[in-house]
Parts: C-alpha cells; sequence; structure tokens
C-alpha cells in the first residue's frame, strides 16, 4: 500500500511540476511578444488579453501591475478602446481582490471611453458588470439602471442571448424590491428569450423564482408547477 501511495505523490508530483514549466513558458511566451516593439500593435495587445484570461483570477496582483502597461502602451498607440480594455480588466483584478469600490471605479473609466466608440456589445457587457456589483451591493435601483442600458443595446443590436440574460437579471433585481409584478414580467420574458434560442434548460433557476414568488402569494398549486418544471430541467 505504502508502494502505492509513494507511486501517486510521485507521479503527482511529476504531473504539477510539468504544468508549472508550461505556465511559466507561456507566461514568458506572452511578455516577449507584447514587449517586442517590433510586433504588430494587435498582437503585443492580443497577448496582453491572453494573459488577462489566464491569469487574472488567480494572480490578480500581477495582472493589476500589467493592466498599467497596457494602458500606457494604449495611450502611446492612441487606442481608444484597449484603454477602456485596460480599466476593465484593472476592475475584474480589483473585484477578484475584493475591492468593488475601485473595481466599479474603474467599470465606469471603461464606460467613459466605451460611450463615446462605436462598439455597444462591449458597452452592454460592461453596463452589466456594473449592474451586478450595483446588485451585490444592494444598491438595486442602480443595478436596474445598468441592467436596463444593457438591456436596450442587446435589443438594438438583435442580440438575443444577451437580452434574455438581462430580463433575467432585472426579475432576480426586483425580487430583491419585493416587486412582484416586475418580477414576473421580466423572468417570464427571460424564459421565452431562452426558449427561441434553445436554451430552456437554463430557465431552471428562473422558473424556481416565479415559483417562490408564486408560494409568497399563496398561489400553491402554480408554485408547484413551476417548482416540478424547473427541477426537471435541473436534474
Amino acid at each position: 500500500m505504502k508502494k502505492v501511495i509513494l507511486f501517486w505523490f510521485i507521479l503527482l508530483t511529476s504531473i504539477i511540476a510539468v504544468a508549472q514549466e508550461v505556465n511559466n513558458k507561456l507566461k514568458d511566451s506572452l511578455r516577449h511578444v507584447w514587449s517586442n516593439i517590433e510586433t504588430p500593435d494587435s498582437t503585443r495587445f492580443k497577448a496582453i488579453n491572453t494573459y488577462y484570461v489566464n491569469y487574472t483570477f488567480a494572480e490578480p496582483d500581477s495582472v493589476l501591475l500589467l493592466t498599467d502597461y497596457h494602458y500606457d502602451l494604449a495611450v502611446s498607440k492612441q487606442n481608444s478602446y484597449e484603454k477602456a480594455m485596460a480599466y476593465n480588466e484593472k476592475a475584474y483584478a480589483y473585484y477578484v481582490q475584493g475591492d468593488t469600490k475601485t473595481s466599479m471605479k474603474m467599470l465606469q473609466s471603461s464606460i467613459s471611453i466605451l460611450e463615446k466608440l462605436d462598439n455597444p456589445i462591449k458597452l452592454a457587457t460592461i453596463y452589466s458588470n456594473l449592474g451586478n456589483i450595483y446588485g451585490e451591493e444592494d444598491k438595486y435601483q442602480e443595478a436596474v439602471r445598468y441592467f436596463s442600458k444593457s438591456l436596450k443595446i442587446f435589443q438594438d443590436e438583435s442580440i438575443p442571448k444577451g437580452e434574455a440574460r438581462m430580463l433575467n437579471n432585472l426579475g432576480n433585481v426586483y425580487l430583491e424590491l419585493d416587486n412582484d409584478t416586475l418580477t414576473l414580467n421580466y423572468l417570464h420574458k427571460a424564459i421565452d428569450k431562452y426558449k427561441k434560442v434553445g436554451l430552456e434548460k437554463t430557465t431552471g433557476p428562473a422558473l424556481t423564482i416565479i415559483g417562490i414568488v408564486y408560494f409568497n402569494q399563496g398561489l400553491y398549486d402554480k408554485a408547484l408547477e413551476q417548482a416540478n418544471t424547473s427541477l426537471k430541467l435541473l436534474l
């Protein structure tokens, strides 16, 4: 038995060592790309964003340093979109660290740039991110404001998945505000949108909330119906 345990220990240690080596090589490779002034600007920015995807959640401190470099590079290249993306990633890193106040400031800075550019989908996404934080901070009216801004863009741009997410988010916020009418209105609309794009299986949580609202209203048969439908989708 001891030999088996020793074998697995050695194997796992080797796997971890190899993974760490691969990880370090990826970091070095990406750094080489974004720091090489001979590399096309688009490739340098892509390398920075690839680093974010791989490391922001695990290493927010190092990413915050990179966002400063990212922003300075964007300024030097007069690239407003990348300036906004540097702020956006800085916001995410601060959020991971638990500093929601600074995260919100960074998102506002990103929004102030994007509102002057022609990139509505990215703007809608950041509106939504800010709405999520306001919701976590129990600032529900502000959450409604930014989810509604995001919803309007997704509607204008004919992005049904995004529209469904925002309808769902608004329903959840109105639940916290004890507004049953708007909760049900937005969640039913969200469910309809999800069904139209083939994502009915994602509607389980919304159906559960609808069931809770019906239960609180004393509509027990309707609550049970929603609960059963939700359970089938969640299993």
